[in-house]
């Protein structure tokens, strides 16, 4: 089932609060889902990562989100979030549940995970939402609406706020 969310808010801030705080209780409460685990576990091995090659893990967990699920919008004027297990089943979803789902898989695995939030064409609100993950002691940008190399996000921004948890 889809959980889809319209909630009226007072300021931007408490809509990115509200939004964020409910993705982050989507990777923490799926994280240890075996279905998830095994998802990310199998795709490693079918991407043939070596034993500790935590890149090599982060890249095809990367990979499989941006090939594997689709990009597609919200319900109009309906901010939705998808549970990780229905990202994957319907195999499409937009930023969020695209982020949602990357980190996910990858805190399954033990990868430490935050969301970054962007305002883009000088507006006050978020517009974007991305993955980072923590690796090699630097957060790392996974970018999964666009084909990007791993580490490049989005530059064109006016603002940015993270989203630890």
């Amino acid at each position: 089932m889809l959980t889809a969310l319209k909630l009226n808010y007072r300021t931007q801030t408490q809509k990115f609060n509200a939004t964020v705080g409910l993705m982050a209780a989507l990777v923490r409460r799926y994280r240890w889902n075996p279905q998830i685990r095994e998802t990310a576990l199998n795709v490693i091995r079918r991407a043939g990562v070596q034993e500790r090659d935590v890149a090599g893990e982060i890249r095809a967990l990367y990979d499989f989100v941006n090939n594997s699920i689709k990009f597609r919008g919200d319900v109009r004027d309906v901010e939705t979030l998808q549970t990780p297990d229905i990202t994957l089943r319907v195999g499409a979803g937009d930023c969020d549940d695209k982020s949602v789902i990357l980190n996910t898989l990858l805190e399954s695995v033990g990868r430490k995970t935050r969301f970054q939030t962007i305002s883009q064409n000088n507006r006050r609100k978020f517009t974007h939402v991305l993955s980072q993950v923590y690796f090699n002691g630097q957060w790392i940008s996974l970018e999964t609406t666009r084909r990007v190399p791993m580490g490049d996000g989005p530059t064109l921004y006016t603002r940015s706020a993270y989203y630890e948890y």
